[in-house]
């Protein structure tokens, strides 16, 4: 079968700029110049697809079947001629490869014309450098937080504050789609903001904007952390296929595809999975709240967790499951709230990195987007508890874990970062 070529849509600096893009990158898997294998094929034509600019089909990703029947056609040849020529053009330009274009979204009457012209803004082709500048100072920020000399930061987060429609949002998504980092992106914005795209992200928004007790938001925080650990390693370890990363890729990909609102399968699904793992586990902590102060379950029922020193109970932890095999249900009852959170976030850190085998120690893997976080700024005034705001609350147990790895090594590397957006 002959592969027939369409006319360029890139100029040729786009075209540079995408060779680049994908030199860089497979040049730290592929070492040959001059032979190519058969997984090699399919990784270099993985990543001209992800370097496209959504102009190729993104569901040749993976090696699958259509895939398969694609490399015993020229393609085969043609990839290791552009290899060893390191230019990607005439790959770009087959036909056979382009992305179907998409369904007009004017047939859809129950998305608001509003809506409709903003999700338009992210399906335009991305232009610029901010995702590259991001991942570098993501990168840079890892490298200060790790080492000894200078001063002790205090948690793996940043904020991101800018203009309305500046972009904070589009780029935090194609970090997704255009570096190798997994990006959970989720949308606090309150239920009266109709117009705002993207849209609110009801589950972790209904969540984590209920605001109880100081105390009874700390459990809050804790459990959707553990169910969020939890959920991510669980989607992470369904992924059996032989090219395991790329299927990653591919689901994050998804995860990060705000165009088709409300959601994608890939979000809700994963959303209702964490939903279900929340409620287990915010129970199972009111229960042990319960059970260590020995009054009825309510609402600002929780130990004094500020005061408590768990550096017993997490060597202990350490000696038992420094493998990981344990079932965090049937085996961390009777921890305290800190341990129960880094024994569900160690798991999912090993899952990581056996998917992230040659990740390099500073370069994030897993990113945690917080966007329209500002309800959580804000100061309340709880008449019997007095004032707090949530943000400290939440900062607080990102701290607990950002710090695991420093004095409890077998809990694994730490490469995670918490991002507030507004």
């Amino acid at each position: 079968m002959t592969l027939e070529s369409l006319p360029d849509r890139f100029d040729p600096t786009i075209h540079q700029e995408l060779d680049r893009a994908v030199n860089d990158e497979v040049s730290d898997v592929i070492d040959d110049i001059e032979y190519l294998s058969l997984s090699d094929c399919f990784y270099l034509l993985n990543t001209i697809i992800r370097h496209s600019e959504g102009d190729l089909n993104s569901s040749y990703i993976g090696g699958g079947a259509d895939a398969k029947r694609l490399m015993k056609t020229e393609l085969k040849s043609m990839l290791v001629s552009a290899w060893q020529q390191k230019s990607y053009r005439e790959i770009r330009n087959l036909a056979i490869l382009k992305a179907p274009k998409p369904q007009a979204t004017t047939a859809r009457s129950d998305i608001p014309e509003d809506l409709r012209v903003l999700s338009g803004s992210f399906a335009a082709t991305y232009r610029g450098a901010a995702v590259d500048g991001f991942y570098e100072y993501l990168t840079q920020n890892e490298k200060l937080f790790r080492t000894t000399e200078g001063p002790k930061y205090y948690a793996k987060f940043c904020s991101i504050v800018q203009s309305s429609g500046a972009g904070k949002s589009r780029m935090l998504t194609e970090l997704g789609k255009k570096k190798d980092v997994i990006v959970l992106y989720m949308n606090l914005r309150g239920k009266e903001e109709t117009s705002g795209f993207p849209t609110r992200d009801p589950i972790p928004a209904a969540i984590l904007t209920t605001f109880p007790s100081e105390k009874a938001y700390r459990i809050i925080c804790y459990a959707f952390f553990v169910a969020l650990f939890d959920t991510v390693e669980e989607t992470l370890s369904g992924h059996t296929t032989s090219n395991v990363k790329e299927a990653v890729m591919e689901w994050s990909r998804k995860m990060c595809d705000m165009i088709h609102p409300p959601r994608t399968t890939a979000r809700s699904d994963f959303f209702g999975k964490l939903s279900m793992k929340y409620e287990r586990v915010y129970a199972d902590l009111v229960v042990q709240a319960e059970q260590r102060h020995d009054e009825t379950a309510q609402e600002s029922t929780m130990p004094n967790i500020d005061n408590e020193t768990p550096n017993a109970d997490l060597d202990e932890t350490t000696d038992k499951f420094g493998n990981l095999a344990i079932s965090v249900d049937s085996k961390t009852k009777h921890f305290d709230f800190t341990t129960r959170l880094l024994v569900a976030y160690s798991k999912m850190v090993s899952t990581l990195d056996r998917i992230f085998p040659n990740c390099d120690s500073s370069q994030p893997m897993l990113v945690i987007a917080v966007d329209e976080a500002h309800p959580l700024t804000r100061t309340l005034d709880i008449e019997t508890e007095g004032k707090y705001r949530p943000a400290d609350v939440f900062c607080r147990v990102v701290n607990e874990y950002s710090h695991s790895e420093y004095s409890h090594p077998g809990l694994g590397r730490v490469r995670f970062n918490d991002l507030q957006g507004r």
